[in-house]
């Protein structure tokens, strides 16, 4: 029989509005979990065990993630999401969730999928093509859809909300 369990010892080192670190501590072991609150444009759905986020807003979420830190599994995430939903659908949401997102800044974020290492994505080869493929042509779209908010911004006058 092995030596008794201490408990878990939950803590909560750092806390901000809408985000909370808590670390939970056993032994040598450790584990750090991160908790946000973060803005929704749909309800939750019901699910099994817990209400969980629409496929809609997760991808949403995951064009804000290219457009934040652009990492190799969010290039990847969002070329299975993309062809479901739209990219042009998902930067028009994007913009809702996130008034500092621009399709504009998406495709300068979509220009540094060429700085991450090959290794990084867990794609074949045929696979990391077509992802760089779907990124050239992301890239055009962000353009064409930023020209395109552009103009119907011009027609509507200023966001007096947004431009406080």
């Amino acid at each position: 029989m092995g030596a008794p369990q201490r408990p878990c010892r939950p803590s909560s080192p750092s806390s901000d509005p809408g985000f909370a670190r808590l670390i939970v501590e056993s032994g040598d072991d450790r584990t750090e979990l991160d908790l946000g609150a973060d803005a929704r444009l749909f309800p939750a759905e019901p699910g099994r065990l817990a209400p969980t986020l629409t496929g809609q807003e997760l991808a949403v979420d995951k064009v804000l993630a290219v457009f934040g830190r652009a990492e190799a599994r969010d290039f990847v995430d969002l070329m299975a999401l993309e062809p479901r939903y739209g990219l042009e659908r998902l930067c028009e949401l994007a913009v809702e969730k996130d008034r500092g997102f621009t399709p504009a800044l998406l495709g300068e974020m979509l220009g540094r999928f060429d700085r991450l290492r090959r290794d990084e994505f867990e794609l074949d080869d045929a696979q990391f093509e077509h992802l760089r493929r779907d990124i050239a042509r992301w890239h055009g779209r962000t353009i064409e859809v930023e020209r395109r908010q552009e103009r119907a911004r011009e027609r509507r006058g200023p966001d007096l909300e947004h431009d406080r």
